[in-house]
């Protein structure tokens, strides 16, 4: 017999529900007895077993009643332990039932640790044993709390092991009649515990027997006080009840579940034992499988053999078969999907293995019937959707033919085939609808759109996921305005949509919009869950809910002191446990992106040195397979963030930012969608995704298909960004820039700076005059701005013809100055800057410069330094370019000199010193001696730093033949060469954890050879040239190192020819090295060597050699300055016929290497455009000189046709002249 015959199987089923939960009972409490207590391990074989009531009441009849007749002492156990009492006393009584329960010999046996795993509410026991007690220590699932006294029970929380009559050792035990009496009196706290557990739980009793005196005393006081009010008692045991005492024990509301039936054949000893452990164990198994353990069937792997595998790829018609088959395991398996909003990162693998143990092909889903079909497709549809897997085409195409057919019920229709369901049906547009989306197929997303819209109501789910699907689209394609009139439309019966909506909100940077739609869902998914506390659905969606309140509440700025506390609470632990916890799912994502992300940036290293001696690892070698079940992380991110309605950040709270950049970074394809992500995804626009993926090269290799729609769009969503940069704070009336709304304008307005230099000279006109626009709109005076504009006009003048350009002369000057309004103006635009290589034309609009002459002369007058320094720079270019009028120097002069510093040299115009040399002053002989004095005598002190260098070499340098240069005396000269041939970068310069200018100690080693070369060395004899010194400048070239100190060598050989041997090793040595800056030395030397004549010695034919030895082995360090070099050489004519040959062969391989799509060494990437725009020149010039060759007529045919433009305008004069 097995359980489920028994006669009282009922009473068990019901019982075990309530103990599960399984139902709207809060559960079950159980009542132990004295029986269960003979369930223990004893020591030995004659040990002790716990005594039953009989047991006690025999052995008090031996000791006070001696050999007395039956009928001559009373038959109730608590009377004759009352009796035991008054004759020897309660220490007597204590000591009796001492010895009668010798606690400390038994171990809790088997059945009292499975009897403790069960989930009861409380468990109460009439045992003075401590074996309920020490049995639960083993069990560490469930942390029972003892119960011993009253007074424990203000202390101890559920599930309890309360002690009713009291425990060993100590006592004081409840068994003598008076004891009962009192008990509701005496201990009336258990009194009211017992009362309470019983109302709210059903009962169970083990280790009773139906005349048992403490289960007669406890079931009549249910019966006296609690009446119809209490649950039923299930008193459980080998009972063998007589009809008449199941009768009464039923009309006392006490159920008997009589086990005796299933141990029937069972030996009387054991009896007892199996029949509890079978209870027990059937209580065990009966715990009802929850809602999460939900799992797709897998197919069986062992058992097959190698053909059925192979069989399934050869037999088309049993594939189709297999697929019919699964279909209906796809159907029971969707419908009994508990509802998980985002279904868990497990279940959604163990789906895909699921799915794809069926072999899915087109040919086999031909050769099933349209109903068949239709069905298995939808089955499919789902579970490609729910597992976050990437539709492939062959079933988006099938999906799809199902959609445009329309295989519903419609009596219009053929019906060749079983139409889907419209709710089916609708589902399946919805799936497609998304994978559409995903896959930027707009003719297809438009049509189904067209479906869903026709089929669907307004206000159900359907529609929502429409309007959802759309605005989307439009996020995904930088649409906002078209955003904002359709995110209202995101509303459906699922409080879901209100958190979806809030996503777009936030895209909108409507924080606080977003922030109330996701409380409101959170309360409405509360209350609903008050309702239903079972409903995983409602369960999954308000885990979702909290996480998102919780990031708007911190992330959004409210003063409420109610929604820091709500903000505050604990998370609740539920979620984990139902398999719906938002970090969960988010971690796993996270950390998947983040190991792909790893990886990849393994692959970019070119090379790893191997252990072995000479081999290495090419980091992207090999071929590296990969199980299509494995869904893309970036793609599961994408559908999480969906599904769940994740924006990439509310306001100040970061959601997933992180994560999505490195989804980007992960899934980088140079396409229209995948910039449209990054420009929608990143918030700075200094971030390292976009020097990376829109650095010079990648904007080049855009096919122009691409870089126009980007850069329309970015344009519009800038617009629409304009129009909300201030918001008001519900706590204040003043307005207040909206900082997000500001970011992307900065981050989109950088993103149009780099796409704008491909535009011709039309349309970067006409974004010149949009940065324009941005930099004067009152809304938009926030310093975050001022750079991206400035890079946006600096590169549209890049991408202008310098006719074009010169007409922007005016436009220029005119460009606002900053003032107190604009905050910090570190970065504040320059136009005229930009423009400066042009020739400007100041007759026309002769009126309108004079005015704006005026006003910056004015300006320069200003006591707000930002305004004076800004009119000061761009005087000072307009004087260089003889643009003032006598009178307006005159007073440009007299405005500068209103403002002096500790120098005597004007203050604040972030001019360099020695610029003031030849601009206007009432003293112009007064400027050179205070110049003089600061910079050379602080050359002089050792005091070398990048500005006194620069200041050195820019006084000796005339720009223009009517410009006044500088130069310290001879003297002074020399202690400036020693000083700075003693410089030495501070040690550990580049290890201070904090230097804000760690690139210092580099940038003054660069401006070492120009400030020798033109500012101290033409005072030099050569008497002055000590060993000391040529000893030192050696050193300074190799030690420090500053190979900018190069370019001098030539001059030192004039002065001593000796040292020929040494400048030539001296320069090959650097010209071959790793070290930009050692080659752009090098050729810098050899370019001065061929140019001046009166250095007596010709440039050495073996520098020549490796000049062209290094071009055509094309180093990529320093390319472009070896190919200028050539240059210089080519027009110095110290090329041979071989050597020009030379370098027109290498200029045809050039011309196919340095195309941008085929470049991928970094050194070679970072100066490649300007390696073409070299190419270009020497080209030209080869081609000057009469040589002919398909590598130069290549590079004359197509440098026009380049998109960047220091290519397309390498030939203008003015490059040439440069050059």
């Amino acid at each position: 017999m097995n359980m489920s015959e028994l006669p009282d199987f009922f009473a068990i089923d019901h019982l075990a529900k309530a103990l599960w939960r399984d139902g709207e009972s809060r559960g079950a409490a159980l009542l132990v007895g004295s029986g269960f207590s003979r369930l223990a391990t004893l020591p030995g074989g004659d040990s002790k077993k716990a005594p039953l009531w009989n047991d006690l009441r025999q052995s008090i009849i031996s000791q006070i009643y001696g050999s007395a007749k039956e009928d001559e002492f009373p038959t109730d156990p608590l009377r004759l332990a009352e009796e035991y009492r008054a004759m020897l006393g309660q220490a007597a009584l204590d000591d009796f039932i001492r010895t009668q329960t010798p606690d400390r010999s038994w171990e809790p046996g088997e059945l009292h640790e499975l009897l403790l795993r069960l989930p009861w509410t409380d468990v109460l026991t009439t045992n003075w044993d401590t074996l309920l007690e020490r049995a639960a220590s083993n069990v560490s699932e469930i942390a029972y709390e003892e119960v011993l006294t009253g007074n424990d029970l203000a202390r101890a929380r559920p599930p309890r092991i309360v002690k009713l009559h009291g425990t060993l050792p100590s006592g004081p035990f409840i068994f003598a009649e008076e004891d009962y009496r009192t008990y509701p009196t005496r201990h009336a706290e258990f009194v009211n515990l017992a009362r309470q557990v019983f109302l709210e739980n059903e009962l169970c009793l083990v280790g009773f027997s139906g005349n048992d005196p403490n289960f007669l005393q406890w079931s009549g006081w249910v019966r006296d006080h609690l009446g119809g009010g209490a649950r039923r008692i299930y008193l459980v045991g080998v009972l063998n009840l007589h009809p008449a005492a199941r009768r009464l024990l039923e009309l006392r509301n006490v159920a008997p579940v009589d086990l005796g039936p299933l141990v029937a054949k069972v030996s009387p000893a054991y009896r007892h034992v199996k029949a509890m452990k079978l209870f027990l164990e059937y209580l065990h198994s009966s715990k009802p499988r929850p809602m999460y353990a939900w799992s797709p069937q897998q197919q069986p792997t062992t058992g097959i053999t190698a053909e059925q595998v192979d069989r399934r790829f050869k037999d088309k018609a049993y594939a189709a078969e297999l697929i019919v088959k699964a279909a209906e395991t796809w159907r029971i398996e969707r419908e009994g999907y508990p509802g998980w909003l985002v279904c868990p990162s497990g279940k959604r693998a163990a789906l895909r293995y699921a799915t794809d143990n069926v072999l899915i092909s087109k040919d086999a889903l031909n050769l099933i019937t349209p109903e068949q079909r239709n069905r298995a497709l939808f089955e499919l549809a789902w579970r490609f959707d729910k597992a976050y897997w990437p539709i492939p085409d062959f079933l988006f195409d099938a999906f799809f033919r199902i959609i445009e057919q329309e295989c519903i019920a419609d009596p219009t229709k053929p019906k060749d085939a079983l139409p889907l369901s419209l709710s089916e049906y609708l589902d399946l547009a919805a799936i497609t609808l998304r994978a559409a989306r995903h896959s930027s197929n707009l003719s297809a997303f438009n049509k189904i759109a067209d479906v869903i819209g026709r089929y669907s109501d307004i206000g159900t789910d359907h529609r929502a996921e429409l309007a959802y699907q759309k605005c989307l689209n439009l996020r995904d394609n930088l649409q906002y305005a078209d955003l904002l009139q359709e995110v209202a439309s995101i509303q459906g019966p699922d409080p879901i949509w209100s958190l979806r909506q809030a996503n777009i909100r936030c895209e909108l940077s409507d924080f606080a919009g977003g922030k109330k739609l996701i409380l409101a869902a959170l309360t409405e998914l509360r209350s609903r869950q008050q309702r239903d506390r079972n409903s995983l659905w409602l369960l999954s969606r308000r885990a979702w809910a909290e996480f998102l309140a919780r990031a708007a509440l911190r992330g959004v700025y409210d003063p409420s002191e109610e929604q820091r506390l709500d903000r505050d609470r604990d998370w609740p632990l539920d979620f984990k446990g139902a398999k719906c916890d938002p970090w969960d799912e988010l971690k796993y994502v996270e950390d998947a992106i983040e190991r792909r992300f790893r990886e990849q940036e393994k692959k970019n290293f070119d090379a790893k040195p191997h252990f072995d001696a000479g081999t290495y690892i090419e980091g992207a070698s090999g071929v590296h397979f990969q199980s299509w079940t494995n869904a893309p992380p970036n793609y599961e991110l994408d559908r999480l963030a969906e599904d769940a309605g994740l924006p990439v950040s509310i306001d100040m709270a970061s959601i997933r930012g992180d994560s999505s950049k490195n989804a980007l970074a992960i899934s980088f394809e140079p396409t229209e969608d995948w910039y449209l992500r990054l420009f929608q995804t990143l918030r700075s626009h200094e971030d390292t995704l976009i020097d990376r993926h829109l650095d010079r090269a990648s904007v080049a290799k855009l096919p122009t298909t691409i870089a126009q729609p980007l850069l329309d769009k970015c344009v519009a969503a800038i617009q629409f960004w304009r129009t909300r940069t201030m918001h008001q704070r519900p706590d204040t009336i003043e307005k207040h820039f909206n900082t997000h709304a500001i970011e992307k304008i900065r981050f989109l307005t950088e993103a149009i700076s780099r796409l704008v230099i491909r535009s011709g000279d039309q349309e970067a006109r006409t974004l010149f005059d949009f940065a324009l626009g941005l930099s004067k709109d009152s809304d938009l005076q926030h310093w975050w701005l001022w750079e991206p504009i400035g890079h946006l006009l600096k590169r549209c003048t890049e991408a202008m013809s310098k006719v074009q350009k010169a007409e922007l002369a005016l436009t220029a000057i005119q460009f606002p100055l900053p003032n107190a309004t604009h905050g910090i103006v570190r970065d504040w635009p320059r136009p005229l800057e930009y423009i400066a290589m042009s020739n400007y034309d100041r007759t026309q609009n002769a009126t309108a410069w004079t005015i704006r002459i005026n006003e910056l002369i004015e300006a320069v007058t200003s006591s707000a330094p930002s305004e004076r320094v800004e009119a000061a720079h761009r005087l000072s270019q307009l004087h260089r370019q003889r643009l003032l009028t006598a009178a307006e120097e005159a007073a440009f002069g007299d405005a500068l000199y209103t403002q002096l510093d500790e120098r005597n040299l004007p203050a604040n115009t972030n001019l360099y010193a020695f610029t003031f040399i030849n601009l206007p002053s009432p003293a112009p002989e007064t400027v050179k001696t205070r110049f003089a004095d600061w910079a050379y005598r602080k050359a002089k002190d050792g005091k070398i730093d990048e500005d006194i260098l620069i200041c050195i070499h820019g006084a000796a340098r005339r720009r223009r033949p009517d410009d006044v240069s500088v130069l310290p005396s001879k003297e002074d000269g020399l202690i400036i060469l020693d000083s700075i041939l003693a410089w030495r970068p501070p040690e550990n310069s580049f290890a201070v954890p904090f230097d804000l200018d760690r690139g210092r100690p580099k940038r003054i080693a660069r401006e070492i050879g120009p400030c020798l070369l033109h500012g101290i060395l033409p005072l030099l004899k050569a008497e002055d040239l000590t060993e000391a010194r040529i000893h030192g400048l050696f050193n300074l070239i190799s030690d420090v190192p500053a190979p900018s100190a190069l370019q001098t060598l030539p001059f030192l050989l004039s002065l001593n020819p000796d040292l020929e041997d040494r400048v030539t090793r001296s320069i090959r040595r650097a010209m071959m090295g790793s070290n930009f800056d050692c080659v752009s030395g090098a050729t810098a030397a050899m370019a001065r060597w061929s140019a001046d004549p009166g250095f007596g010695i010709d440039l050495p034919r073996s520098l020549i050699e490796q000049l062209l030895l290094a071009i055509s082995a094309r180093q990529a360090t320093g390319l472009a300055a070896l190919l200028w070099c050539a240059n210089r050489l080519l027009r110095t004519e110290k090329l041979t016929t071989t050597d020009k040959a030379t370098l027109a062969e290498t200029l045809a391989d050039l011309h196919i290497e340095t195309q941008y799509n085929r470049v991928d060494s970094q050194p070679l990437l970072i100066s490649l455009s300007v390696v073409r725009a070299e190419c270009t020149r020497l080209a030209y010039q080869l081609s000057a000189v009469g040589i002919t060759s398909n590598g130069i007529a290549a590079w004359l045919d197509s440098y026009r046709l380049d998109p960047l433009p220091e290519v397309r305008f390498a030939l203008d004069s003015a490059a040439l002249d440069a050059s």
